[in-house]
């Protein structure tokens, strides 16, 4: 495959052939594409790879007898509509889709495509564009706290079967969200029996790629605050390595546990020994009502006069 645009042999990007000589002593490779051969002398080399595969973009402009493509929830990043055209017009005689079903339909209705970011027109009309800043939240988000807690399907705590979210903002809560998330892998029965969450629960709730959609943008409005913050954090960087998706390197984060040992001392931080001592409606290892109960400890301690933000911390999630 060629990998750069040859405008002298005109080969370009993306275009496929076969080898049909090698030539030790010239050090020379002769390579058919369609109807026509081309040289290729030992420093043109670098313009070429074994074809094994092909991106979707490299394809662009160009038709194969076949097209094998494969389409998961796995690719979540790049499930979208016209890159789906794009792949399946490739094919000029035979087409093979290999994947889930469930992955083809998100493509089908996901018609919208990412913006780039480049600053491009900028960079070329030779404006200076400052570097920027690392963002943990937008502007508002110190006074607007996503509190949130996971559960999990087995002990590799890599991936979630639930999850509910709590927003704060001027002091109240003013949001709530919660869903099960099919984890694509085995429960554990000690996790089944302690969340009460079975294979069957989620047999039909998102996938977490989807339920990410709705939680991105309430996850970048503010700061992320869980009841040991580190185990839920983790959790969340696990599954969106797990599905390739890209997003910030770290954040900024609040711990329920962390702010209570250091202004609390000599108490149980435990979940339920907190919603006890402050009187907290809980139903235990339900992922709606434990972020609930982490919302409502990080209301005491406002209205308590403690300064949480001294709290802060960076998690890394990459």
């Amino acid at each position: 495959m060629q990998v750069r645009n040859n405008y002298d042999k005109e080969i370009f990007n993306g275009d496929i052939g076969y080898i049909e000589k090698i030539d030790m002593m010239e050090r020379k490779l002769t390579i058919r594409f369609d109807e026509r051969e081309a040289e290729y002398d030992a420093s043109e080399l670098d313009e070429l790879v074994l074809a094994y595969a092909t991106p979707v973009h490299k394809a662009q402009g160009a038709e194969y007898p076949i097209v094998v493509m494969p389409i998961l929830m796995t690719h979540f990043a790049m499930l979208q509509r016209n890159l789906l055209y794009t792949g399946v017009t490739r094919a000029r005689k035979a087409l093979v889709l290999i994947g889930q079903r469930k992955a083809i339909g998100y493509c089908v209705r996901n018609g919208t495509a990412g913006q780039r970011n480049t600053l491009l027109a900028q960079r070329l009309a030779g404006q200076v564009v400052p570097d920027a800043a690392p963002a943990y939240g937008n502007a508002a988000g110190s006074r607007r706290y996503i509190c949130f807690d996971v559960e999990t399907p087995n002990s590799r705590n890599d991936r979630m079967s639930a999850i509910g979210v709590c927003v704060i903002e001027a002091g109240s809560i003013r949001e709530t969200f919660f869903s099960y998330v099919n984890p694509e892998e085995r429960f554990d029965r000690f996790n089944t029996e302690l969340t009460g969450i079975s294979a069957e629960t989620v047999a039909d709730a998102p996938t977490f790629p989807e339920v990410w959609e709705k939680l991105k943008p309430m996850f970048e409005s503010g700061t992320p605050v869980a009841h040991n913050a580190p185990f839920d954090l983790g959790v969340l960087r696990r599954c969106l390595q797990d599905y390739h998706i890209a997003w910030r390197n770290q954040v900024s984060y609040l711990c329920t546990v962390r702010i209570g040992r250091a202004e609390l001392p000599g108490t149980s931080h435990r979940l339920n020994d907190m919603c006890r001592h402050y009187q907290i409606e809980l139903d235990h290892h339900q992922a709606d009502s434990d972020s609930h109960a982490c919302a409502e400890i990080l209301l005491r301690y406002m209205r308590d006069g403690i300064q949480v933000n001294r709290y802060r911390q960076i998690f890394r999630m990459r």
